[in-house]
């Protein structure tokens, strides 16, 4: 374990930042950053853990770029713990150097803001099949809540009449009545929604159907 195993967590967390903040030099600190991590997954040591986490966090920041934010830097961390759970090879034969656990720490990090940087592609593609839809959207809210509605069909019951589930329904009377934004939706119903992003798709596949919906459109041009 080296000459640095009977130091305590506070003393290896103080070493190794001034290591990485370059106070020191890196030959001299290189051992105590790898002492902490070794402590951390090995013997699970929970103060080791958050030293890493302290001392590390700009550097991961860094690595993850555009992605950068608290959660993205908690799964890298997360990825990087669950090494536990596989005791084949051992810590110290995977990871025979500080240099293979920074190497490794980094993997994790790039895995983790390619993930991240598909699922903004996914976001923006959902935004721009919902931005086409925005003619639809229009045509919804004109008729269905500024038609006066003496003799003229009612269109907005037409429309609850066809919406299939209660997510459906939350969404057009959230978004139409109540003008309430996805995200606020989403915060009111969460066990609806879990993210925002299930708001949109309920949005889009309810104003798919009613595009397609032949009686419905008769409606609005009777109206």
């Amino acid at each position: 374990m080296g000459v640095w195993s009977d130091l305590s967590i506070a003393d290896l967390a103080r070493l190794c930042g001034r290591h990485q903040s370059r106070e020191v030099s890196r030959v001299y600190a290189i051992g105590h950053c790898y002492e902490l991590f070794r402590r951390a997954v090995v013997e699970r040591d929970d103060a080791a853990w958050q030293a890493v986490i302290s001392i590390y966090r700009r550097l991961v920041l860094y690595w993850l770029g555009p992605h950068a934010d608290e959660d993205t830097l908690q799964e890298v961390f997360l990825r990087f713990w669950q090494l536990h759970r596989h005791r084949s090879p051992p810590f110290t034969t995977r990871f025979p150097n500080i240099g293979a656990v920074m190497g490794y720490l980094k993997q994790c990090a790039i895995a983790v803001r390619i993930e991240a940087g598909r699922a903004q592609e996914r976001e923006r593609r959902l935004w721009e099949r919902v931005r086409r839809a925005a003619v639809l959207e229009a045509v919804v809210i004109i008729e269905a809540y500024e038609t006066p509605q003496d003799d003229r069909p009612n269109i907005r019951e037409a429309i609850l009449s066809r919406v299939q589930s209660e997510r459906e329904r939350v969404v057009f009377e959230g978004t139409y009545h109540h003008g309430l934004a996805p995200r606020e939706i989403q915060a009111r119903w969460p066990d609806l929604f879990p993210t925002k992003q299930d708001v949109y798709r309920v949005k889009e596949k309810l104003l798919k159907r009613l595009r397609r919906d032949k009686e419905l459109r008769k409606l609005w041009r009777n109206s």
